[in-house]
């Protein structure tokens, strides 16, 4: 391997050590955006589980909701006048609605069922307060 890198260009390998870097770096980033919505799911199961006995064993699929010109409110009174409707398509700047994530966590759920549970959990615009959380798998452990 030591050979093969010797033969490459500098310019080559100076690719190959950065890219390999960028995935190294890619894998381990959390962004502030992450870490408020991590927060505020804390506290959401806090809500569930009175006294914090619970354990989060990981959070996924991270992302957010946009909005589009279809939530403009002047896009429904305007959409049939194409020029109009045309301008509003063409300036309509979107913004962060929502954020969804899911958490994987040991503790209770809604009933008091103590077990391991994966809730889909929506949260506001601005990462400070968990909406809603759906529990999208559970195992009960009795």
């Amino acid at each position: 391997m030591l050979t093969c890198l010797k033969k490459t260009r500098p310019c080559q390998m100076k690719k190959i050590l950065f890219v390999g870097l960028l995935l190294m770096c890619s894998c381990t980033i959390r962004t502030p955006e992450r870490i408020k919505a991590e927060k505020a799911v804390k506290l959401y199961l806090d809500s569930l589980n009175k006294n914090n006995k619970y354990e989060i064993i990981g959070f996924s699929n991270f992302s957010p909701v946009n909005t589009d010109y279809n939530d403009d409110p002047n896009y429904d009174k305007l959409k049939f006048n194409p020029v109009k409707a045309d301008s509003i398509r063409k300036h309509y700047k979107s913004h962060i609605r929502a954020w969804f994530i899911d958490v994987t966590y040991r503790g209770k759920d809604y009933y008091d069922n103590f077990g391991e549970y994966k809730l889909l959990c929506a949260l506001n615009g601005k990462l400070t307060k968990c909406v809603a959380g759906i529990e999208i798998s559970g195992k009960p452990i009795k």
